[in-house]
């Protein structure tokens, strides 16, 4: 994919058509395109039927692309790879060096991994990226821009304060020096003193900044941890509450990094503990997913709605619980969280510390009443299908002692766990199931030859009890059975 700055237009390139150009009816090709590593999975056909895909073919590709432009390396070095990486049932994992800041690499990380789902229509469309790409240019230049007005700054004398008591508008921004560094800054006045407020048009040495850029501002200073620079915006104005970019808001920011120093002065100065927005829905649900417990504890004692909703991960204790911080879990609980509270990627809590394989998180949660059976929807369903599919032995033992339905089907295929672990190849969970009393049907049979699972479709073709081994053993046995197998 290419950028045209001239016509602010995202243009595709070099990977062929995904739909015919000609047609209008939007007819769907039936045969592969593109260059190899760069293929979505929709693209390889090696299920073994031929594949109808659509124009999110590209925004695969544009996704590897990315990856490439901000690590330096391919992402998959052929198409081999690329199916490799759609059985193994992981995301991409993006590590980007320091010369990306929070803001940027917390962005950047989030477009890979969403560009590169394996299913299709859960990519985001071009429309949608094309809209998102823009807004952060134009955040770009405007920063980039805040900078240059800076680098003047520095370079004259201050301007003394004009503003008179008897001047009382609406905070916007105050005619002061704001720091670029962390270096430490003068405070020439209270903070939120009503007679050292400036006019709605806030000058930095006769050069105009809108407020939304001083919020922004402060947004990415909170992130850095900068308090000093995040005292003489809020000195200067800057709406506290002002909504942001990735995190939505200041508070958010710094909850999301642990800077507890800044989410305590954000608070003192009037930040909403539980403003809503953002990548991770609120500040104690961020704080929670990283694992600050200081920060946790600090917003809690502050008023933070422990069973607030939104966000990726739905609630602070399936944020914690995706962590596999036991003693953040703990304290969330202790502070009334909803155990069996439902939303967010994982669906609950405890298919959160199921999928991420923390049997001590999911141990936890069983002992405070989590329900091991419930059936959530999603792509799979309930805990015990969820830590199959990942191969998650531990912790389906523990699900399984603690009574879960071993043959319980749900999520978007409907499989059951047998199913799950059987497609993915995980032959020591497939033993444990068969142990624990699963049935061996077709569909798990089927999931594990598609995929060249050798062992465990051993395994269960010894446990089927159609297989004509087992009938014949029966036959055998005495008082066994005398039908006929023909």
């Amino acid at each position: 994919m290419l950028y045209s700055s001239k016509d602010h237009l995202w243009k595709l390139a070099d990977f062929g058509l995904s739909v015919e150009g000609s047609s209008k009816t939007n007819r769907l090709t039936t045969s592969s395109k593109g260059t190899p590593g760069y293929r979505s999975p929709e693209l390889l056909e090696f299920e073994g039927e031929p594949s109808q895909h659509t124009n999110r073919v590209d925004i695969w590709a544009m996704g590897c692309i990315l990856y490439q432009l901000v690590t330096g390396t391919q992402l998959f070095k052929s198409d081999w790879a690329v199916i490799y990486h759609v059985y193994d049932a992981k995301s991409v994992d993006v590590s980007l060096d320091n010369t990306f800041d929070a803001d940027s690499t917390q962005i950047i990380t989030k477009y890979i991994v969403d560009m590169l789902q394996v299913k299709p229509a859960e990519r985001p469309s071009a429309a949608t990226l094309s809209m998102k790409f823009n807004r952060h240019l134009l955040l770009a230049r405007q920063r980039a821009r805040l900078s240059d007005v800076l680098t003047v700054a520095e370079t004259k004398e201050p301007i003394p304060e004009t503003s008179t008591a008897s001047q009382k508008p609406r905070v916007v921004a105050a005619s002061v020096d704001l720091p670029v560094t962390t270096q430490t800054v003068p405070m020439t006045t209270p903070l939120r003193e009503q007679d050292n407020l400036a006019p709605k048009s806030s000058k930095i040495h006769g050069q105009t900044l809108p407020p939304r850029l001083i919020g922004l501002w402060l947004h990415d200073e909170a992130g850095k941890g900068n308090l000093e620079t995040v005292k003489a915006l809020i000195n200067a104005g800057a709406d506290v509450n002002a909504q942001g970019r990735f995190f939505g808001y200041a508070l958010e920011a710094a909850a999301w990094n642990g800077h507890k120093a800044v989410v305590e002065f954000l608070l003192e100065n009037g930040a909403d503990v539980n403003a809503q927005g953002g990548e991770y829905g609120n500040a104690l649900q961020a704080a929670a997913y990283k694992a600050f417990q200081g920060v946790v504890e600090l917003l809690l004692e502050k008023g933070a709605d422990v069973n607030a909703q939104g966000g990726y991960a739905g609630n602070a204790l399936q944020a914690a619980s995706t962590s596999g911080n036991v003693a953040v879990v703990r304290l969330l609980l202790e502070k009334g969280a909803d155990v069996n509270a439902q939303g967010g990627q994982y669906r609950t809590a405890l298919q959160a510390a199921s999928t991420l394989g923390s049997e001590a998180v999911a141990r936890l949660l069983l002992e405070e009443g989590a329900d091991v059976n419930a059936q959530v929807g999603g792509e799979y369903g309930n805990a015990l299908q969820a830590a199959s599919s990942h191969g998650r032995e531990a912790v389906v033992r523990l699900l399984l002692e603690k009574g879960a339905n071993v043959n319980a089907q749900g999520g978007e295929n409907g499989y059951n766990a047998l199913e799950a672990a059987s497609r993915f190849g995980h032959e020591a969970v497939v033993r444990l199931l068969l142990e624990k009393g699963a049935d061996v049907n077709p569909q798990a049979l089927q999931a594990a030859s598609s995929n060249a699972h050798e062992a465990v479709v051993r395994l269960l073709r010894e446990k089927d009890p159609r297989s004509w081994r087992n009938r014949m053993a029966n036959l055998l046995k005495p008082g066994g059975a005398r039908t006929s197998t023909s």
